[in-house]
């Protein structure tokens, strides 16, 4: 595996795939209950899974133009 397909994400790293602030994010989990769930790994460390957000926007967006 390369670095550029990780299995986990930091908030950063997420804010900066989608385009969107670390409050928007956590907005989207209420808006959308589908959205996947961050993986908390200690108190102050969040991850999210990649591979379900790519998933997540393909299911969301794939039809839709942006």
């Amino acid at each position: 595996m390369t670095s550029s397909h990780k299995l986990l994400i930091n908030s950063s790293e997420l804010q900066e795939v989608l385009g969107i602030s670390k409050s928007t994010a956590y907005r989207m989990l209420k808006k959308y209950p589908d959205f996947p769930r961050p993986i908390k790994v200690s108190p102050t460390k969040t991850l999210w899974n990649a591979q379900k957000i790519t998933e997540w926007l393909e299911n969301n967006f794939q039809d839709k133009a942006i």
